[in-house]
């Protein structure tokens, strides 16, 4: 009877673990088999996401592109990853994601709605250094604004003018508008414009300007100088006279080329055109 009542007391105990697991044991596995996949999930995750992060910097590397637009892309790739697992192993533990996911893209849309100009000077920056339509002392005419490229930043840029100011300008104004890139060719081409009266001989006149031209120091002979009729009118002649210099001595030869025309025109006694006033009379 002593001996008995031990073995009643284990098969009591066995029958209350078998009915426990036949209540609950599919329960468990089924748990245990969403917290594993889930822990999988992320693990896996943070691997490929570190290597996807290292890839893209090693590709940007590559490419030569800005240090701060390759650090923005490999941890927007990383972040991307991470979240994207995060919510596929919501879903793994049973989590509603679509309800999840609409929060998240509401927060987004909310977020985006009140940094709207930020985010625009943003996405500017992104792409101004991505395609890079001017470099960092390069000389551009933006917005209006005429300077020296001092900084590309993500959300502005710094502009120092010829009369030394400095200039920031939102990124977002600059990709909207026409970019005029002054210095990116090594050659630039200096114009005169000169008008002289209807008389003058057009030989006479384009020999002088020709050999007025061939004088100025500086200049490249190619493309050659050029000396062209652009205009006619009952009362006077215009000439355009052209030449082409390096891009640093642009103005250079810009000013001598305006002094070798005015003082050959006057040696050759070429006459030019004198504005006459007009008087008019109202009754």
């Amino acid at each position: 009877m002593a001996n008995s009542e031990p073995a009643t007391r284990v098969s009591g105990v066995v029958a209350d673990v078998s009915t426990l697991w036949q209540q609950y044991g599919p329960m468990a596995m089924d748990w245990s088999g969403r917290i594993l996949a889930a822990i999988v999930i992320v693990v896996v995750a943070w691997i490929v996401a570190g290597s996807v992060r290292r890839l893209v910097r090693q590709s940007t590397g590559r490419t030569h592109l800005d240090l701060t637009i390759a650090k923005f892309l490999a941890n927007a790739a990383w972040w991307g990853i991470l979240v994207l697992a995060m919510v596929t192993a919501m879903g793994q533990l049973g989590v509603q994601t679509a309800n999840f996911t609409a929060v998240l893209a509401a927060t987004g849309l909310a977020i985006g709605l009140a940094f709207q100009s930020t985010l625009s000077n943003f996405a500017s920056g992104v792409i101004l250094l991505v395609f890079r339509p001017f470099k960092v002392g390069d000389a551009v005419n933006i917005a209006g604004q005429a300077g020296s490229v001092n900084e590309v930043g993500l959300f502005m840029t710094e502009i120092d003018t010829a009369d030394g100011r400095r200039i920031v300008l939102p990124n977002s104004q600059i990709s909207g508008n026409v970019i005029e890139n002054t210095s990116h060719h090594s050659r630039r081409r200096a114009e005169v414009i000169a008008s002289t009266i209807y008389d003058t001989d057009l030989d006479t006149t384009r020999a002088v300007l020709e050999a007025a031209v061939r004088r100025v120091p500086g200049i490249l002979t190619d493309p050659a100088p050029e000396v062209a009729i652009t205009a006619m009118s009952p009362a006077s002649v215009q000439w355009a006279v052209r030449a082409w210099a390096t891009r640093e001595q642009l103005g250079v030869v810009q000013q001598q080329l305006f002094r070798e025309v005015k003082s050959s025109l006057e040696a050759a006694k070429i006459a030019v055109p004198v504005p006459v006033p007009v008087l008019v009379v109202q009754k």
